[in-house]
């Protein structure tokens, strides 16, 4: 299981509810980010993107006009192959990351970069 303090931002397709562990379940998930400003301490992950291996539905972020996310291990990252992330309109806002944009089977899209 992920643990959220480790993330500014998690999406995630897959529905973890300890309350009532029967509404858990696979699903969908797009999430968009404008003007977001993410600070995060040093170990952590500013956006990541997660979609379980054993599910096909996918997991989306998009991070538009000038998101600003830094101070942490990693900027951005897409995990699973059913990750994606686009970075549109952010001129130079990810920054002071030991890693700005990582992929781990994940797919990624810059647009007016």
């Amino acid at each position: 299981m992920l643990n959220i303090k480790d993330y500014g931002v998690l999406v995630d397709n897959y529905y973890h509810n300890a309350a009532n562990p029967s509404w858990e379940g696979p699903g969908i998930v797009n999430l968009t980010l404008n003007s977001t400003t993410i600070t995060m301490n040093s170990g952590g992950t500013g956006v990541k993107v997660y979609a379980e291996p054993t599910y096909t539905q996918a997991a989306n972020a998009t991070v538009s006009n000038n998101c600003s996310i830094s101070g942490g291990a990693i900027g951005i990252l897409a995990d699973g192959i059913g990750a994606s992330v686009t970075v549109t309109n952010n001129l130079t806002t990810i920054s002071g990351n030991l890693v700005g944009i990582d992929l781990k089977m994940g797919k990624s899209r810059f647009l007016h970069r």
